[in-house]
């Protein structure tokens, strides 16, 4: 079935599970729990040409019923509703349900159950989907997991579509050579509008000893008929250096149900180099290189710079598509008190967007706030952004954040009230 449903059934789908997980839990050898947060955003925008006012409600939460040592029962949910609070055209109000799903660990044993509204991700691919997931864990050397479901769709997210018209299936095997070594299997089917956009195969290897960390990875588009991704990254971490590089090859992705498809296109390939040296204490020099390769055209983006635990300044330079910028950076996060701290962050740049231009022009960016915390997973979060250039000559943004988390679990017997 094509079809759309009601958000408002997934909310009571959630809900009768919750009910009936929980009425299950007769014979659990443990306490029920359920813990989350509540929170509130506000947005205020004004670009010098239209000023907007926005709000999200979020409500994350977990009901977590335990039936032994290792076995449980949860629920989870994450639900957000944006409204805006102006007459603006553009203004929307939208319940988004992120996810709602009930998971099963160890009532089978070794497996884990998903069933719902889920984020599932793949080295070939991620999507949020409404469908469900088994894991099966074998002993320290083999685990399996299959998932499948139709995708949820960002501009329509209060509707579930049906599995011809935009299913997504996945798999994957993965295990251990020895204790150092790690290798995995992918495969992972799409749909889109009713016929295949998406099939491919993959294979990666990790190995993890002591200083150093190397990773491969390989992907074939059967789809297509190519490969698709060709990835290798390794980092060192003598004494006080750090050390890491990758290099990527990879195909745009394109859908082969897609006219573009049989369009030709430059490869993509990616060089990445970055290096730290931890000078006294948390203070470190670090520097990056990014080249990226795409047919012809070459783009350099380099960074230098110094960092704490708590700030860090640094300069930045990019070059490439006849484009060029400069600029330097700062960011700071300071704890006055327990329950004070401040942050902020700073861009200034000069940029040139096209080689014949002979004059080069400025860009200001700064973020600056305070957060509070007057309880226990209680959190106030105030923040101011402003951002000028060739284009935006005034960008005020302001946001604010109230959150408090929660947790509600019986007493165990015979404890004082």
């Amino acid at each position: 079935m094509r079809g759309v449903r009601g958000i408002g059934r997934w909310i009571a789908c959630g809900l009768s599970l919750a009910v009936i997980a929980s009425a299950s839990h007769i014979s659990a050898r443990g306490t029920s729990k359920l813990t989350g947060s509540l929170s509130t955003d506000w947005y205020f925008l004004d670009d010098g040409t239209y000023s907007r006012v926005q709000s999200y409600n979020a409500l994350r939460a977990s009901l977590t019923i335990p039936s032994g040592p290792s076995q449980y029962l949860l629920v989870r949910t994450n639900l957000r509703w944006r409204k805006d609070l102006d007459n603006s055209p553009a203004a929307v109000s939208q319940l988004y349900v992120y996810e709602t799903y009930l998971q099963s660990s160890g009532l089978i044993k070794h497996t884990n159950i998903f069933v719902g509204r889920q984020f599932r991700f793949s080295n070939l691919g991620s999507a949020l989907i409404d469908g469900g997931t088994l894991q099966i864990k074998l002993g320290r050397r083999f685990q399996f997991e299959a998932f499948g479901g139709s995708q949820v769709l960002s501009v329509k997210p209060d509707e579930i579509r049906s599995f011809s018209d935009l299913g997504m299936a996945g798999v994957r095997m993965s295990g251990r050579i020895n204790d150092a070594t790690y290798w995995g299997v992918d495969g992972l089917l799409r749909r889109y509008d009713g016929s295949t956009s998406y099939k491919a195969v993959g294979l990666d290897l990790a190995h993890s000893r002591r200083k150093l960390q190397a990773y491969a990875q390989a992907t074939y588009d059967l789809a297509n008929s190519r490969f698709a991704t060709l990835r290798a990254r390794i980092s060192v971490s003598p004494n006080k250096w750090y050390a890491s590089g990758e290099f990527v090859w990879r195909e745009p992705y394109v859908r082969s149900n897609s006219l573009f498809s049989v369009v030709a296109f430059d490869r993509y390939r990616l060089a990445r180099l970055g290096l730290r040296r931890v000078v006294h204490g948390s203070l470190a020099v670090d520097g990056s290189a990014n080249v990226s390769f795409t047919g012809t055209i070459t783009t350099l983006y380099s960074t230098l710079g110094v960092a704490t635990g708590n700030w860090g300044l640094g300069w930045r330079h990019q070059k490439g598509r006849g484009a060029s910028s400069d600029g330097a950076y700062g960011y700071a996060n300071l704890d006055l008190t327990k329950q004070w701290s401040v942050f902020g962050n700073t861009d200034l740049s000069r940029y040139r967007v096209q080689e014949l231009e002979e004059s080069l022009m400025d860009s200001y960016a700064a973020t600056a706030g305070i957060c509070f915390r007057p309880g226990r997973d209680f959190t106030i979060r105030a923040e101011g952004q402003f951002l000028r250039n060739a284009i935006n000559t005034s960008d005020w943004r302001l946001f604010l954040r109230v959150a408090k988390g929660f947790l509600i679990q019986p007493s165990p017997a015979g404890a004082r009230p």
